[in-house]
C-alpha cells in the first residue's frame, strides 16, 4: 500500500503525516516524530523509466520492483513542493540481455573479453577497447547501430571463460542455471553458438564482412602485439576455430541518481533550499550522491547510512 499523499502544512513549514491507500482502503497516518521518504527510484519499470531518462526510451532493461516508480517522489513535489535533481542521471551498465519486453539478466562479458573475446557492434566492428570500464562503455552504445553491442568469441575462449566462472555467475542477476544458458543458444535470440561465421552473420543479424575484416584485424593484433585500433598490447589469443559464441547486450538500468535535495541530517529541502519541518529521506529517494556517475555497490551502503542517520535524526537522537 503505497503512499498517495502527504500532509503538509505551509504556515509552519512541516510535514504532518501521509495518506497511504486510495479510496476505501486509504488510511492516514499522523507522524509524532516525522516521516522518512525511502520509496526508491525511477527504474522499476520501462515506463517510468523511459519518462523520466528519455535518452534510454525503448531501450535495454529496467531493473527493480514494479512501485520503484518515483511515484512518491512526484506527490512529494505535488503536496509539499519540495524540488526534485538528477533525475535524468541512471547507472545503466552494458551488459542487459532484453528477454519478455524490458527483463532480462546482466552479462558479465569482461569474462569472456578477458579471455580472448571481443566486443563489436551490428556492423561487425570494434568500437572500444575491450578494458574500458562498463560504465565507460554505455555512453558509446548511443552512437552503435540499434543501441547495442556483442561479445564474440569461439569455442577456446568460451572453454578459457567458464574455466574461470560458472554460467550461472557469467548470465546472472537474476542468474541462468546451465540449462536456461543452453535453452536460449537454442532459442537463437539473443544468444547464438554456431558453427560458421555465416550462420551467425544470418541468426544475429550482425553484418559478415564486418565480421570476417573485424577476425582479421584483430588476428594480426594478437600476432604483432600492436592493436591500431584502440591501443591494447595484451591481447594474446586469435579468434580463428569455431564453433562461434555471442551474446546479444543493451544498457541495464539498475539505479536512479536523482530525487529531493537534502542537508546533512537527511532532512528534505523546499524550494528555497531550508529544511522542511519534519520530513527526511533515505536511499534512492536522495539527489546528487553519486553525482552523474554511480560506482558500483555505492548505493547499498548509502540506504544502509542514509537510513540509519534519518532514523536517529527524525529521533531526536543525534549522533
Amino acid at each position: 500500500m503505497g503512499v498517495t499523499r502527504f500532509y503538509f502544512d505551509p504556515e509552519t513549514n512541516t510535514v504532518l503525516g501521509v495518506q497511504v491507500g486510495e479510496g476505501d482502503k486509504a488510511k492516514n497516518v499522523k507522524a509524532n516524530k516525522g516521516v522518512i521518504m525511502a520509496t526508491g527510484g525511477i527504474t522499476g519499470t520501462p515506463e517510468s523509466l523511459d519518462s523520466w531518462v528519455p535518452n534510454v526510451a525503448g531501450k535495454g532493461v529496467a531493473i527493480g520492483g514494479p512501485k520503484n516508480d518515483g511515484t512518491a517522489m512526484r506527490i512529494a513535489v505535488r503536496d509539499v513542493g519540495v524540488p526534485l535533481s538528477h533525475m535524468q542521471y541512471i547507472a545503466s551498465y552494458p551488459c542487459g540481455i532484453v528477454i519478455n519486453g524490458r527483463n532480462g539478466p546482466y552479462c558479465r562479458w569482461w569474462f569472456i573479453t578477458n579471455n580472448g573475446g571481443i566486443l563489436v557492434n551490428k556492423n561487425g566492428q570494434r568500437f572500444i577497447t575491450e578494458k574500458e570500464g562498463i560504465c565507460h562503455v554505455t555512453p558509446h552504445l548511443a552512437f552503435q547501430p540499434e543501441g547495442c553491442h556483442y561479445v564474440l568469441t569461439d569455442q577456446a575462449g568460451w572453454d578459457r571463460t567458464l574455466s574461470k566462472i560458472k554460467l550461472g555467475a557469467l548470465i546472472g542477476l537474476p542468474s541462468w542455471p546451465a540449462e536456461r544458458v543452453n535453452s536460449e543458444f537454442a532459442k537463437g535470440e539473443n544468444l547464438w553458438k554456431c558453427d560458421t561465421l555465416e550462420e551467425l552473420s544470418k541468426k544475429s543479424g550482425v553484418n559478415l564482412e564486418g565480421l570476417k575484416k573485424q577476425l582479421d584485424q584483430w588476428n594480426k593484433a594478437v600476432e604483432t602485439k600492436n592493436d591500431t585500433q584502440f591501443g591494447r598490447t595484451d591481447q594474446q589469443w586469435k579468434l580463428s576455430q569455431g564453433p562461434w559464441y555471442m551474446i546479444k547486450m543493451e544498457p541495464w538500468n539498475n539505479l536512479s541518481c536523482g530525487g529531493v535535495r537534502v542537508n546533512e541530517d537527511l532532512q528534505v529541502l523546499g524550494w528555497d533550499l531550508k529544511p522542511v519541518n519534519h520530513f527526511y529521506a533515505a536511499g534512492e529517494t536522495v539527489a546528487g550522491v553519486h553525482g552523474a556517475f554511480y560506482c558500483g555497490g555505492n548505493a547499498c551502503g548509502f540506504a544502509h547510512t542514509s537510513g540509519y542517520v534519518a532514523g536517529r535524526n527524525v529521533m531526536g537522537k543525534k549522533a
